[in-house]
């Protein structure tokens, strides 16, 4: 399982992320609840992404794991996601699985606090 670079976004020169390549084992990330994951699937065929949960029900959280569907040949933008049902306490990170990372990449990005 990789851990993903972060990119900040900044309100005044906007950003260039890099994408990597999806890890067949999983990837992982910081989540702090203002992460956007953008994925791009190059396949001919779609692809599921998981964000697993870490929520705890007793806290009245959502417990199910956030599922997308990244269609053939489309870019999608996943989150932000709450820190809080998606951060594994064993490590800090969330955790990324992939039903295939055929032609799968990725990129994780901060988004830049609002400027009043």
């Amino acid at each position: 399982m990789s851990t993903l670079t972060l990119y900040q976004q900044s309100p005044d020169t906007g950003l260039v992320a890099t994408f990597v390549s999806c890890t067949s084992g999983g990837d992982k990330y910081q989540q702090d609840g203002n992460v956007v994951l953008h994925v791009v699937n190059g396949d001919i065929a779609d692809h599921t992404v998981t964000i697993v949960s870490h929520a705890h029900p007793t806290a009245g959280e959502t417990t199910a794991d956030h599922t997308e569907t990244v269609t053939a040949g489309t870019r999608r933008l996943i989150g932000p996601l709450s820190a809080s049902v998606f951060t594994d306490p064993s490590d800090g990170l969330a955790h990324i699985t992939y039903s295939a990372v055929t032609s799968m990449t990725i990129a994780a990005v901060r988004n830049a606090p609002t400027q009043n």
